[in-house]
């Protein structure tokens, strides 16, 4: 009971701590959902505004790279000798007083200076030289027409002063380089389709002596640049390129391009509801074409300083449900995270307390262990694989006659009881098998003798690692007493067993012989008394054939049936003599089953008729026409059958059934059942009614005669013939007797046999 409290105890202690970690732990990841909740939002817009400002320094990057290369080709082009040819000669009628160049050769050597360039530069649109005049007359004028580039002849050039870049370029200082804002390309103030975005860059052009001539203005086409501006950036992200006032240079919904030169009520304030904002992550809901909402990193880069256009926006979208989507994702992969540390972490606990409750269990079945083995009526020896002794209990101390505190460690052959032992041999046969050694040992001392049974057994590490091995040693001197008595008992019973053994056999032989004499006076006087009966139905026979009174016929009558029942008496007699001794032999012939139990039925149906029964015979069952048997043996049973049946019944019926059944080619199971609806057998007495002397009751010999040995000689006949015999019966409702017997198979033919039912009267 003690223990079983301790058990519960440390049961509830662990639980107790099992539950106070599973709380602080429970505590500590409410504390971190709650912490990751309040920080996944704005870790998510953190990690896309960082990358979105490293994108926009990338595309600022890309758009200034591009402007200055346009910048560094347009004066490579003014560096060329016809760009000061053309101000002298045209500021001297058309000749150019250094070497007499005309003002047309400068112009041609120019345009082919353009197409050679422009050849090699596939971004540039259009070279033209533009004369600074209040019509602002194209000069010069080479520009692509499909896949090759072409000079445009005087009569096609065009007048450019009404166009947005021709004032600011005619003021332009020397060396000073003008850049338009991006706009669609045009001819003749329309806009040319298919589309094509133009950044225009024009240098002044100055005689030698300063006076303005012309400007130098090169078209380049921006698609490339917008393009690579496109690829630059993260594939959930858009990109929107928008003008300081508003316009949509790109967008990634086409409708929305170039808004300036094509839908100026396209702008900024009319697609989102918030300006455009350069401090980080915005939200703005988009209201055309779709409502939607987008966080937007903005980055404005200037492009012409102190004049309107002077800086365009790269701004950055992804959609709200993007990131929205990106939370919940780092918040599956957090709390996947985990669960993944709960689960492990509860794993740990478990383990920990399966541990720790196995620990104690241990503990606790180590002490209960100590105690049982302190108070074992067994003496308990430890041993190490040295021999030398490691522990022994009270018992042990008791029977070597030494405390424990002084023998631990003392070898086992310096002990006296011990030293008897083959410890050695013990300690090998452990090491070789490491299973339990049975032994058993006598010690004699003063004269007295003692035996012990003694039980080796390994003891294992908790690394399972043979340390040492355990005696159990038990006083069996008792018990071996015990059994030494024992033997000694049986030994006397086997004897006087071996006497009653011989007397039986000798009262069996006396039994058998006197069995035998009585068979074989039985058999001699049936023998004696048939003689003078023979002789007396002879007289009886010949007296019958006399003629007498009636009185003296009367007589004679009752004398012949007297005669009679005392020679079936003696025959019955005759025939259980023959046996009980085992001289029956049956003589096997050839019958046919059918005509032999018509005739039977036939012959027996007379003495029913005088009684007023009915007589039924039913043969539909018999499937063997000829078969081998004893006819005799098989007419004495089925006669003594119908006679009873004819013999116990006053009215009603007497039925015989005969059938049959193919057991293998060579045997058949012949069955016969003689119905009667007579007086009927009590149920207790049917058990006996096939012992020989045995009828129903004592009142059947006193009604109906007989000796009850018919039914015995039956069933003793059937048994002989390989059958047996049963009776169902109810008082008052008659009887029915079934017995069957194995008959050979004859090589006649064997032809089912469908009689009809017979009733004879």
């Amino acid at each position: 009971m003690n223990s079983l409290n301790i058990d519960n105890k440390s049961t509830m202690s662990s639980k107790t701590f099992l539950l106070f970690v599973s709380l602080i732990f429970s505590v500590f990841a409410a504390i971190a959902v709650y912490f990751f909740e309040g920080h996944v939002k704005r870790d998510a817009l953190n990690s896309i505004d960082q990358e979105f400002t490293e994108t926009n320094q990338r595309l600022k990057k890309i758009l200034t790279s591009s402007i200055l290369q346009s910048k560094s080709d347009l004066r490579f082009l003014y560096s060329t000798p016809p760009i000061a040819g053309l101000p002298r000669a045209h500021f001297n009628d058309g000749i150019d007083p250094y070497d007499g160049t005309t003002f047309q050769q400068w112009k041609e050597r120019l345009e082919t200076i353009f197409i050679g360039f422009m050849e090699n530069n596939l971004a540039v649109e259009q070279l033209r030289i533009i004369a600074v005049s209040a019509e602002g007359k194209e000069l010069i004028r080479v520009q692509r027409v499909g896949a090759s580039v072409e000079a445009v002849p005087d009569y096609s050039l065009q007048a450019k002063s009404a166009e947005p870049y021709f004032l600011p370029s005619s003021l332009l200082e020397v060396n000073q380089i003008y850049m338009s804002p991006m706009s669609l390309n045009k001819e003749f103030g329309e806009v040319v389709f298919p589309y094509k975005p133009m950044l225009r860059f024009s240098i002044p052009i100055y005689s030698d002596k300063g006076k303005r001539f012309a400007f130098l203005i090169m078209n380049v086409n921006a698609t490339p640049l917008i393009q690579k501006l496109k690829e630059t950036i993260f594939d959930y992200s858009q990109l929107v390129i928008s003008s300081s006032e508003g316009d949509f240079i790109y967008h990634p919904y086409e409708g929305y391009q170039f808004t300036r030169d094509l839908d100026p009520s396209i702008t900024w304030q009319s697609v989102y509801d918030q300006p455009v904002q350069h401090q980080g992550l915005y939200l703005v809901t988009a209201t055309s074409p779709t409502t939607q909402q987008f966080y937007v990193h903005s980055e404005k880069v200037q492009t012409r300083p102190g004049k309107s256009y002077s800086f365009i926006n790269f701004n950055l979208l992804v959609a709200k449900q993007y990131v929205d989507k990106v939370i919940n994702e780092k918040r599956v992969m957090t709390y996947s995270l985990l669960i993944l540390i709960i689960l492990f972490t509860g794993v740990l606990l478990l383990t920990f307390y399966r541990n720790a409750n196995r620990s104690q269990l241990l503990a606790e079945a180590r002490r209960e262990a100590s105690a049982i083995v302190e108070g074992s009526i067994d003496a308990i020896v430890g041993l190490n694989l040295e021999g030398k002794l490691t522990s022994l209990n009270k018992t042990a101390e008791n029977l070597l006659m030494l405390a424990s505190s002084m023998s631990i460690g003392k070898a086992s052959k310096d002990i006296d009881f011990l030293a008897r032992l083959p410890i050695p041999d013990y300690i090998a046969d452990i090491q070789n098998s490491k299973t339990q050694i049975k032994d058993e040992c006598s010690i004699s001392e003063n004269g007295v003798v003692n035996y012990f049974a003694i039980s080796v057994s390994p003891v294992f590490s908790d690394q399972r690692v043979l340390i040492g091995v355990a005696l159990i040693i038990r006083d069996i001197s008792k018990e071996q007493e015990a059994a030494n008595k024992v033997k000694r008992l049986n030994s006397e019973l086997e004897a006087k067993v071996r006497q009653r053994t011989q007397a039986l056999a000798e009262a069996k032989d006396e039994a058998i012989k006197h069995s035998d004499i009585k068979s074989a006076f039985i058999s001699n006087i049936s023998h004696e008394l048939r003689t003078p009966l023979n002789g007396v139905i002879g007289t009886l026979n010949i007296l019958k054939r006399q003629t007498l009174p009636d009185n003296a016929r009367k007589l004679v009558d009752m004398m012949e049936l007297s005669a009679s029942n005392l020679r079936l008496l003696i025959n019955d007699i005759l025939d259980l003599s023959k046996i009980e001794s085992g001289k029956l032999d049956l003589n096997i012939q050839k019958i046919k089953p059918q005509l032999l139990i018509e005739s039977l039925v036939e012959s027996c149906s007379v003495r029913a008729f005088d009684k007023g029964l009915d007589v039924y015979l039913d043969t539909s069952g018999l499937a063997c026409y000829e078969v081998k048997t004893d006819p005799l043996r098989l007419t004495q049973i089925i006669n003594n059958l119908i006679s009873n049946a004819i013999k116990f019944t006053e009215q009603g019926f007497i039925k015989v059934t005969a059938s049959s059944e193919q057991v293998s080619n060579t045997e058949h199971t012949l069955k016969i059942t003689v119905q009667d609806t007579g007086i009927g057998i009590e149920l207790n007495t049917q058990r006996h009614l096939f012992d020989a002397f045995q009828q129903a009751n004592s009142s059947i010999a006193d009604n109906y005669g007989g000796t009850g040995l018919g039914l015995s000689i039956c069933k003793q006949l059937c048994n002989i013939m390989n059958g047996d015999i049963a009776v169902n019966s109810a008082i008052n409702e008659g009887s029915a007797f079934s017995f069957y017997i194995k008959v050979g198979s004859s090589q006649a033919r064997i032809q089912i046999i469908s009689a009809p039912l017979m009733v004879k009267r």
